[in-house]
């Protein structure tokens, strides 16, 4: 077991995170690691930071770069790296000192193509277990895929976050990020479908901070949820109908409907004025077929004949 990975970072104003970051990869149990730090234009001492602990270790590369989105900023990672595997971790976030280690037994005894394990969301210091089961498994690539689209109730659920995966570099070589935000959609989606095999590890793993107490509902509505978020969904929705994948595209849709639903009801109860987009989902929710799991045919159903009825249910439901 002595494949190297790589392992890029982007870097942006994170100068509070980072030593905690560095230091919980310095002193992974698998050793034989090379960490791309990409400041992308940090503007505080995060690129002084990344520079202080390449000196002292010499498994770290740093590149300095115009501000560009962490999707960018991980590309320009890609192409220097050098890894047989290649793994992603957010700056602001920790792992454990046998995520490496783990993720690569994984793949060397199932002989997967990518492997992925559980996580913790972190809040301040609580810390709460996601994604994780009894035991490890392996799945079909398009198995996993539908994990992570799928609204029906199912034994397993993948997130598509990219940081607590580790992958064949063979696998992904040709993938890009495509945006600044939400860039983990679609690589997720390609990256996954043009694998074959997947590998669990029942082990929370990685640190994933919660840096906004709440979410979308008790911070209020962002435009960039509209513009990219669902940007990148849909288009994996049409990448999946190319492929004349209609289990996944179905899946995809569901995901598509449903989080349309609840962004019009969050749209409506805003103070911002969201016309053009209440306009344009009005209109794609009117002509959505009932193709979804029955929670979500049930709140379309609700919708087309009574809109304003399902805003008052999500006021409810989340005390907007």
């Amino acid at each position: 077991m002595n494949n190297k990975i790589s392992v890029i970072i982007p870097v942006y104003n994170v100068e509070k995170y980072i030593e905690r970051c560095l230091d919980s990869l310095i002193t992974q149990s698998y050793t034989n690691l090379e960490i791309i730090l990409v400041d992308d234009g940090s503007t505080d001492r995060s690129g002084e930071i990344c520079d202080r602990y390449a000196l002292v270790d010499n498994r770290i590369k740093v590149l300095h770069t115009k501000n560009s989105g962490r999707g960018e900023a991980r590309n320009v990672g890609l192409a220097q790296a050098k890894g047989q595997y290649i793994g992603f971790v957010d700056s602001d976030d920790w792992v454990e000192r046998d995520l490496y280690r783990c993720l690569m037994e994984s793949i060397e005894a199932t002989g997967a193509d990518i492997s992925i394990c559980a996580y913790y969301e972190c809040l301040d210091d609580n810390k709460t277990a996601k994604m994780l089961y009894e035991n490890n498994f392996v799945c079909k690539s398009k198995e996993a895929l539908y994990f992570t689209m799928s609204n029906v109730k199912r034994k397993y659920w993948f997130n598509i976050a990219i940081w607590n995966k580790l992958y064949r570099r063979d696998v992904i070589k040709n993938i890009r990020f495509k945006s600044r935000v939400y860039e983990d959609i679609m690589y997720n989606a390609e990256s996954l479908y043009k694998s074959e095999k997947i590998a669990y590890v029942n082990k929370c793993l990685y640190n994933y901070r919660l840096n906004r107490k709440g979410s979308i509902i008790t911070e209020g509505f962002q435009r960039k949820t509209l513009e990219e978020e669902m940007k990148y969904k849909a288009e994996r929705l049409e990448f999946f109908r190319k492929k004349d994948e209609k289990v996944l595209a179905k899946a995809a849709e569901s995901v598509l409907i449903h989080d349309k639903l609840l962004y019009y009801a969050l749209m409506k109860l805003s103070n911002e004025d969201y016309g053009v987009y209440l306009n344009a989902y009005k209109s794609d929710l009117r002509k959505a077929k009932f193709i979804a799991d029955a929670k979500t045919n049930i709140a379309l159903l609700i919708f087309k004949y009574f809109p304003q009825l399902w805003v008052f249910i999500i006021k409810k439901k989340y005390n907007y």
